[in-house]
């Protein structure tokens, strides 16, 4: 390159460089303002969520509050069962003979009866007529008895009265014969003459053979006539008693002291068609009423038969006694499990519990030693059944508690305290998120 070239000074620049100025993007200014905005708005965002969610590092105050020293002692364990008043002993009173119509009605339902009380008739007609026709049978027997008595005396009588004469006649004929023997013995008289009357003899004897026979037959034959005619009497006689307690049994009794539970509608209207077998009456025994109580299974090797307990029943409060534990378990009807019915003896000296009514029972599954407890309270469920406030002087301080049991007014405690710890238990839903309150009095 010539230094021509080299020395060659250059040319102004058109542009003025101390008047150069920076180009700004349309808008540029609007955005910075918006993030400075958003910035702004997530650290107060920020702020507020630690405020709320920080924990509080001020007091409450607390001025109204209830407490109670945690005890240590024998808590009782118990569990409750619900269930019903079944009556023990009821008995349904048929219509016991043939079929029949209704007569009369003694009692309503609700009367209280003796056993052997008549509580209603019915009328069964077939069984009067039989009862009329086993009555002429009888009386025909009877006369027909009686009748034979007569005509056996005379019928013995002629026959004795025939054996008599025969005899005598033979003690004649014997006589006859003995004094032809000795007639012949000395010529006096023909050997015919004593065969003929041998003959005669011997025909005599015949005939009182006969007779003697006869008579005995005819004694058999009378002690037989008598003996069937007797048994048609009593016959008779035992169709007659039979009805007679048939008709009886149309009176319908009681075989039970108790109340009249039920009446069959028939019974109320004279005259209605009863068939045989048809219940009439339901009578209860109210003494007899038992609660039967479902109880879950895994708690009933923990009761015992003869066991107290105490119910609700109809809102009265009613002593019972275990009578008996069921030997197998069903479904629950909450699906929960599966329960035991138990039968409970319930005391009824203040009045007698109306079958039906529900029963809710207090059941006692035994104590525990050396356990500590507080009274149940409002601050079982406003502290979540995790915490409670312990008071010390004048503050309290919220501490973690495992429960365990809790019974009507007892809540057991497992952990977290101390016996003789100074514990709120009224309720916590003001402060529960502090976790220490002032306490002022």
């Amino acid at each position: 390159m010539s230094s021509m070239e080299t020395n060659q000074v250059p040319k102004p620049s058109i542009v003025q460089q101390g008047r150069t100025k920076k180009i700004k993007q349309p808008g540029s200014g609007r955005q910075v303002r918006i993030a400075l905005i958003v910035v702004l708005i997530i650290v107060l965002l920020m702020g507020g969520g630690w405020f709320f969610l920080s924990p509080k590092e001020d007091v409450y105050i607390l001025r109204d509050y209830e407490s109670s020293p945690v005890k240590i002692g024998d808590f009782e364990t118990s569990i409750q069962a619900s269930g019903t008043v079944e009556i023990g002993r009821q008995v349904e009173i048929p219509s016991r003979q043939d079929d029949g119509y209704a007569d009369e009605l003694y009692v309503e339902e609700g009367d209280f009866i003796k056993a052997g009380q008549i509580l209603a008739t019915v009328e069964v007609p077939q069984l009067q007529e039989d009862l009329d026709d086993y009555t002429l049978g009888l009386a025909s027997s009877q006369n027909a008895l009686q009748e034979a008595y007569i005509n056996q005396k005379y019928e013995i009588r002629d026959l004795q009265k025939t054996i008599a004469g025969l005899e005598a006649d033979v003690s004649d004929a014997e006589d006859e014969v003995a004094k032809y023997e000795e007639l012949v013995k000395v010529n006096a008289s023909r050997t015919s003459d004593l065969e003929d009357a041998q003959d005669t003899l011997d025909d005599l004897k015949d005939q009182l053979d006969d007779a003697r026979a006869d008579l005995e037959e005819q004694l058999q034959l009378n002690e037989l006539e008598i003996k069937n005619l007797e048994d048609e009497i009593t016959l008779y006689q035992v169709r007659i008693a039979r009805t007679k307690a048939d008709i009886e049994e149309t009176k319908i009794t009681s075989p039970i002291d108790g109340e009249i539970q039920s009446i069959a509608d028939e019974m109320a209207v004279a005259g209605s068609y009863i068939e045989q077998g048809d219940t009439l009456i339901t009578v209860v025994d109210r003494d007899s009423a038992v609660v039967e109580l479902e109880v879950y299974e895994e708690y009933t090797s923990a009761i015992q038969e003869g066991q107290q307990i105490l119910m609700t029943i109809s809102d009265k409060a009613v002593i019972g006694i275990i009578d008996s534990i069921g030997q197998y378990a069903t479904a629950s009807s909450d699906g929960l499990g599966s329960t035991v019915t138990v039968t409970v003896i319930p005391d009824q000296s203040d009045g007698y519990l109306t079958p039906g009514a529900t029963a809710v029972a207090d059941i006692s599954l035994g104590s525990r030693e050396n356990v500590m407890t507080l009274p149940r309270g409002a601050f079982l469920t406003t502290g979540s059944q995790k915490y409670v406030y312990v008071v010390n002087g004048d503050t309290a301080m919220k501490v973690k508690v495992t429960y365990g049991s809790i019974e009507d007014n007892v809540v057991e405690l497992l952990t977290g305290v101390e016996p003789g710890d100074e514990v709120i238990t009224s309720g916590y839903q003001n402060f529960i998120e502090y976790a220490s309150l002032k306490i002022e009095k």
